[in-house]
This record gives structure tokens, sequence and C-alpha cells, in this order.
């Protein structure tokens, strides 16, 4: 067993197992020592009035209702005392705000989506047997299928993309994969204000840029919106989760719902009932991951090839995917759930964290 002490500098912010083979080495490094502090709010998320669905009205087949307490824009409970570390003002300033759509209050708001359970202050769990740093990439047979929701939005219009053939890291990127990076000189160290779990657990408290520099030493890049959902939707066959169209319980994901609260990451592929029809894991909750896509309110327009949605020049918000163990409502775990921050508040954000893929 290893212990890891690699100093960070503290620049700020808080916030799936089966087929595959490993293509990348990247080698091993020291451990991350860590403690958390949370952002009060995550300014630059979509308000609750981004979205306007009918309960029990959804058109694509994908969802039966809305829960009424859905996501939320804050990884904070109520009243916390956590300090802020950056002034997020530059990102806030490039948020969609209330009269971008008409409001509801069937609509899932946005502090649910991130609601946190409390700071991760386990920098003296012990990380156990020394993990692989390589990513085990999952061949994904390229269809297709029809991308979003009629239950947000920012989920329309459903529409239909065609992806080509292409690989995911089976799980997220994890502490000891990202460390190893880190001791190459590739990757700059996650914020030293944060906590990181054990070598297995995904790594979190990165930025957008910190995750592409990850993927693309790991010989991949970020996943695009269209591929995410694919393989988050077990492709053609549309389902709402990676496991199907029930509703999440403990055994499938790592999430604070259903009376499985949670204030940390788990091992990845702890969840294998989780699992999507390719053995992908952790595609539903453990930590966020960010998408290349820049964000849009909505699917107007967006590319039908399964490639990434960018702008020129690049826009200061990222969409990002999946939901995290602090994570309460279950419609913030559907494959079809949108979410987005600006690039550097994954700095002191210890629920998201990356998922590369790579095109075949």
């Amino acid at each position: 067993m290893r212990r890891i002490a690699v100093s960070m500098v503290v620049v700020g912010f808080v916030f799936g197992c089966g087929g595959g083979s490993a293509e990348t080495d990247l080698s091993t490094g020291p451990d991350i020592p860590v403690s958390a502090e949370l952002p009060d709010a995550l300014a630059d998320a979509p308000t609750s009035g981004d979205t306007t669905p009918e309960p029990g009205q959804v058109d694509d087949g994908q969802a039966d209702s809305i829960a009424s307490d859905a996501p939320v824009a804050t990884d904070i409970p109520a009243g916390s005392d956590i300090p802020v570390f950056v002034d997020a003002s530059d990102v806030v300033a490039d948020a969609p705000t209330q009269d971008d759509t008409p409001t509801s209050d069937d609509v899932p708001t946005q502090d649910d989506a991130l609601q946190d359970t409390g700071p991760i202050d386990n920098g003296q769990v012990d990380p156990g047997p020394e993990q692989g740093t390589s990513v085990d990439w999952v061949a994904i047979p390229g269809g297709t299928y029809q991308m979003g929701a009629m239950d947000w939005s920012e989920s329309q219009p459903v529409h239909s993309v065609t992806v080509p053939s292409f690989s995911m890291g089976k799980t997220e990127v994890t502490v000891a994969q990202y460390q190893a990076c880190v001791t190459e000189g590739t990757c700059t160290a996650p914020n030293s204000g944060c906590t990181q779990a054990r070598y297995d657990a995904p790594v979190v408290c990165v930025t957008w840029d910190q995750s592409k520099a990850f993927c693309a030493f790991a010989t991949g890049r970020l996943c695009s919106e269209a591929e995410w959902e694919y393989a988050a939707r077990n492709g053609s066959a549309g389902n709402k989760y990676p496991w199907g169209d029930m509703d999440p319980t403990c055994d499938e994901a790592v999430w604070s719902g259903s009376g499985c609260s949670l204030s940390e990451p788990a091992a990845g592929c702890s969840k294998s009932a989780g699992n999507d029809t390719w053995g992908v894991c952790d595609l539903a909750g453990n930590v966020w991951e960010w998408m290349e896509d820049d964000y849009h309110v909505g699917y107007q327009d967006a590319p039908t090839n399964g490639s990434a949605w960018v702008d020129s020049p690049r826009a200061s918000i990222h969409v990002d995917r999946g939901g995290s163990f602090g994570t309460h409502d279950p419609s913030s775990l559907r494959g079809s759930f949108r979410y987005n921050l600006g690039p550097t508040y994954g700095d002191y954000a210890p629920y998201l964290g990356a998922r590369c893929c790579k095109s075949q």
C-alpha cells in the first residue's frame, strides 16, 4: 500500500464493470492529500425556470413523470459555512438566466441535481492495494438512437443521432490514473484543498481543462454528449438509466437517494448492477462527468453524427452528465439529463470528475 503526498496549488471550487482491455499504461504515483471546501452555490448552472415539463406527459417514452424535488444548482446544503476559494463572477455572467425559458413548479430544480451531503474529509482513508493506472477501454458499437427527452426544455427537441463506434473508459478517471499523469508532468494536480478518496475511486476537483489534458495523456479525449447519452441509455434501447427503466436503489448507483446517503465517491465499478449493456460502470452516480461539448440551451441545430457540439470561439460553459454520490433526486441520474458549469468550477468541486472516450 502506498500513501500519496503531493503538494498542490489551491485554485478554488467544490461541487460505471464489464468488457474492455487496458490500452494505456500510465505510471503510478503518490497519493493526493485533501480536505474539501465547497462554494455557496453553482451560479452558472441553468435555473429552475429552464424547463417546463407537464408531469406524466412525456412524449419520448423515456420517462413517466417528473420528480417534484428534482435537480438543483448547488452541491452545498443551505446554511453551509464552507468558504469559497474563488470569485466565480466571471463564469456567473455567462450562465443562463430565469428569463431564458418559462418557469414551472414541476421542473427538476438545480439544487437537487447537485445536492451535497457534506464536505469530504477522508484524507486518512486507507486507499487499499495500489491500484492500476491504465485506462480500461470498452468498445461501444455504433448505432442510431433518439437523443433527448420531453421532460426538460434543455433536452429538447428529441432527435435522431447516429453515433459511430467508439471506446469509452470503463470507469470514471480514478485517483491513481490521474496521479500517474501528474507524476509524468503532463497533468497539474487537483486543488490541494479538496480531499481525494482511495486510489480506485474517481478523482475529483478537476477542471474541464485538466480533464481534457488527462484524456489526451490516456490517448483519448473527453466524450461527446451524444456518445455519453448513447452509452448511458444502451443505444437504440433508449432506457432511462444504464440498467434499464426502473428508478435507482442503493444497488445500482452511488448516490444519496433511496436511503443510501453517502459522503464520498466509491471505488469504480462498485455497483455492477448499474452497469450499462456493454459493462461501463457508474454512468449514473458517483461523480458528475465533464463532456467536450459547449453548453447550449436545447438541441436545436445540434449535430446528428455523434460529434461534440462546440462553438467558435469556445464557450465558457460546458456540459456535465451523470449525477454524483451527493445526488438525491433520481431524475438527475437519467441518461438524458443535462447539467452545465463553467470550466474552472471543477477546481473546487468534490462531486465532479471525468471519463474519457476515443474514436475507433
